[in-house]
């Protein structure tokens, strides 16, 4: 069993994963909306990659691992609106630290990348800014990138994988259950979503 790791979850900066996580699950995106949607936040490279996935090209029929993702980005631009009007914007010119850390996360994702293939031109930009505007409002940051993760403790933000929001929302609220909330993350795994952790039964989330 895996209680949640701390009492609540303040103001913070959504990444694009969760983001994704949310346009893939009505369910768990009307949860959200009504416990923690008031506190989140987005920055300008989180929307740039969601307007990215949104508009993929992709084989009109057929399977394809970034087809749920693709859906799910198309959701997030039309639930989300008004969070996504509110972006934050990066100034100019970019903040040395904020350009640190683009600098950091692109050199540890450059180390582990497959021969042949090449980054995005987005990849970490949005764990970046999300990290920066986090640790300057004194925010959190919610992502499923293990990169974000490792970056947001070396500047002593608080991050936490779209799981851990689902723990919350199993104790905040008593109307969807356990089980329920598991099998929606279950689903989004099963359409290439990541929601953060790797899950094996619905007691993970309790």
């Amino acid at each position: 069993m895996t209680a949640p790791q701390r009492a609540q979850i303040g103001d913070h900066y959504l990444d694009s994963g969760p983001l994704f996580c949310l346009g893939g699950s009505q369910v768990l995106a009307d949860l959200f909306d009504a416990h923690f949607l008031p506190r989140s936040k987005v920055v300008g490279a989180v929307v740039a990659e969601v307007a990215h996935n949104a508009n993929l090209v992709l084989p009109p029929v057929g399977p394809h691992r970034k087809r749920g993702v693709k859906q799910a980005a198309r959701v997030v631009q039309g639930r989300y609106k008004q969070l996504i009007a509110a972006a934050e914007v990066v100034p100019t010119p970019e903040p040395v630290l904020l350009g640190a850390m683009k600098t950091e996360l692109q050199t540890r994702a450059l180390a582990t990348l497959p021969p042949g293939t090449s980054l995005h031109p987005l990849k970490n930009d949005g764990e970046a800014e999300s990290v920066f505007w986090a640790k300057s409002t004194t925010a959190e940051v919610i992502a499923n990138d293990a990169d974000a993760h490792f970056l947001a403790a070396k500047h002593g933000v608080t991050s936490s994988s779209f799981v851990e929001v689902a723990r919350h929302l199993v104790k905040a609220q008593k109307t969807v259950k356990h089980k329920a909330i598991y099998r929606e993350l279950a689903a989004l795994s099963s359409r290439d979503i990541f929601p953060g952790e790797h899950l094996y039964s619905e007691l993970d989330l309790v």
